[in-house]
């Protein structure tokens, strides 16, 4: 399916309206670095809005080896909202912009196999904030060392994400998302893996980190299934923060496709309607991000790195 889902890529968009996208699929659909870069750079976005500022407790600064070429021929249509919003009042730098990456502590899929979270999912956003100049945390819903799926060898930002000193040292024993700073943080990206349908739909800690950042002026960012996090968040005032967004997430086709439709708890398009959002499918495992004001979302996981690369962008990187 690898070589299908690089000819997908190429034709990949990422529309941005009033709410982001982009979800990855828990294990089975990482692309290999060099190929990710080639087909980003005939993506499309389209972008609105902007960004948050939580924090964790550990906070190395990561340094980035290799800038994104494929950033520059990326186009950004603007669709119901704004794009680059400006966070405290000085997001022209990216100095000190802190971004927490959320991990899946959940590791049984339904009794099929083991899980947790996808490894690419969380690679390439990483990697694109690090090569931003950003500082990036990494936190689960129950602490410790979070269970990993679908680890591609092959690609090299994976590689590079795990070997980091300061990934392996967090990911060693990463901090409960409870006791967590949410502002301490720009961003909350919700990474994704089949084991976000089960914890990050019901993690209070989750809802409420998300709800801080996003109420602060921060970004709010989930690929592939990790929208889950975001059908149960709320507002202050009670309403979901999806109502009336756009948005992007693992598909009912891709769910089908690998024959999970009667294992996951829920189907994740389904449920992010049913909270009042739109939610745009496009064509399986191709490229895709919604963005809608400060709501970045993917919907699988090709779609990670533009994910990475739009909350930058809203971010002022």
């Amino acid at each position: 399916m690898s070589d299908n889902n690089r000819a997908e890529q190429s034709g990949s968009s990422v529309a941005a309206s009033s709410a982001p996208g982009s979800p990855v699929l828990d294990g089975d659909l990482a692309s290999s670095a060099d190929n990710n870069r080639a087909e980003q750079s005939g993506s499309s976005v389209a972008a609105s809005s902007a960004p948050g500022s939580p924090v964790l407790d550990g906070d190395l600064a990561s340094s980035a080896d290799n800038n994104r070429a494929e950033q520059s021929g990326s186009s950004v249509a603007a669709s119901s909202a704004p794009g680059s919003p400006v966070l405290d009042g000085d997001l022209a730098s990216p100095a000190g912009r802190r971004v927490l990456l959320v991990l899946t502590s959940h590791d049984d899929l339904g009794g099929v196999r083991e899980t947790g979270y996808y490894v690419g999912e969380a690679a390439h956003p990483w990697r694109e904030f690090v090569d931003a100049g950003f500082d990036v945390d990494l936190a689960s819903i129950a602490g410790g060392t979070p269970p990993q799926d679908g680890y591609d060898e092959s690609d090299e930002v994976q590689r590079a994400f795990l070997a980091d000193e300061k990934v392996k040292a967090q990911l060693a024993d990463t901090s409960k998302l409870d006791d967590v700073d949410p502002s301490a943080y720009d961003a909350v990206v919700l990474v994704g893996g089949h084991g976000t349908m089960w914890d990050f739909p019901n993690s209070i800690a989750l809802a409420a980190v998300g709800r801080d950042i996003y109420e602060s002026g921060g970004v709010v960012a989930a690929v592939c299934h990790g929208p889950s996090g975001l059908v149960n968040m709320k507002l202050s005032d009670g309403t979901p923060l999806i109502a009336g967004k756009t948005v992007a997430g693992f598909t009912n086709e891709e769910e089908a496709a690998v024959g999970l439709t009667d294992t996951v708890p829920f189907l994740l398009a389904d449920k992010l309607t049913e909270q009042g959002a739109k939610h745009i499918p496009a064509t399986p495992w191709s490229e895709h991000v919604e963005v809608d004001e400060r709501l970045v979302t993917g919907q699988n996981p090709q779609s990670a790195g533009a994910v990475g690369r739009e909350v930058v962008r809203l971010l002022g990187g």
